[in-house]
This record gives C-alpha cells, sequence and structure tokens, in this order.
C-alpha cells in the first residue's frame, strides 16, 4: 500500500488544522483560566470546611457560630468581587479585541 492508498495519511498536510502561536495562546488561556477556578474553590472548600471546624469545635456555641458566618460570608465576598474582576477583564479585552 502506498501513502497516497493509506487512508491514515493525510493526503493534504496543508489543510491539517493551525497549531501557531494563536492555538497555543488560545490553550495556554484555557489553562489559566481552569487553573483560577480550581484555585477559587479550594478557596471557598477551605473557608466552608475552616467555618465548620469553628462551629463545631468550639465550646461556646454562639461565638462559634458568628465566627463560622463570618469566616464564609468573606469566603463568598471573595468570590463575589473575583466573579466581577473577571467579567470587567473579559469586557476589558473584548472591547480592545475589536
Amino acid at each position: 500500500m502506498t501513502p497516497s492508498e493509506d487512508p491514515f495519511v493525510d493526503p493534504n498536510p496543508t489543510l491539517a488544522p493551525d497549531r501557531g502561536p494563536l492555538g497555543a495562546a488560545a490553550r495556554e488561556e484555557r489553562r489559566r483560566r481552569r487553573r483560577r477556578r480550581a484555585l477559587r474553590r479550594l478557596d471557598v472548600a477551605i473557608g466552608l470546611i475552616v467555618g465548620i471546624i469553628v462551629i463545631v469545635v468550639a465550646p461556646g456555641l454562639a461565638l462559634a457560630g458568628i465566627i463560622g458566618a463570618v469566616v464564609l460570608i468573606v469566603a463568598g465576598l471573595w468570590v463575589l468581587v473575583e466573579r466581577r474582576r473577571r467579567a470587567r477583564r473579559a469586557t476589558r479585552q473584548r472591547s480592545t479585541m475589536h
């Protein structure tokens, strides 16, 4: 079987998908977004765990509840602030691209 008859050989290699600098930049951007999303989830999980531990372990339940609520509120506010920053950054990037 010659290479031209082989179904697994691309007969026209110039039409292969472009993996140039734009493709690499897009892959890097997706990788950064995944990393940021994972870090945000980790931060929220840590905040929840700390809040739950403080509520369960602390001897004064009312004080523990207040401290736990504060920790959870801070974690939630941090997530909201990061979302707004990300939305602004995305809007800014879209406006500079056009």
